[in-house]
């Protein structure tokens, strides 16, 4: 079996992908400012359009409704994973 091997941080790609914060469970009482901040990183990323497309995976509906929300200028994929890590 052929070991897949992801590609460096700075190797060309067509997105961003950003993890939303999507459990309330673990964030408690800073789920909204964790929010609030990971909307503040994708929009810089974005830069009203100059920037790169930026993509929120969200875990749950819940957390792909307020993603969308938040964020209209972001793709949202809703995708099951454990935290705002990705890579």
């Amino acid at each position: 079996m052929a070991k897949l091997i992801p590609p460096a941080e700075w190797a060309h790609h067509k997105a961003v992908w950003i993890g939303f914060p999507s459990h309330a469970e673990l964030w408690l009482d800073d789920i909204e400012p964790a929010r609030a901040e990971v909307v503040a990183f994708a929009q810089a990323v974005h830069a009203d359009g100059a920037g790169e497309k930026v993509i929120l995976v969200a875990a749950d509906a819940d957390a792909a409704d307020a993603a969308s929300k938040l964020a209209p200028f972001a793709d949202v994929l809703l995708e099951p994973f454990g935290d705002i890590w990705l890579r």
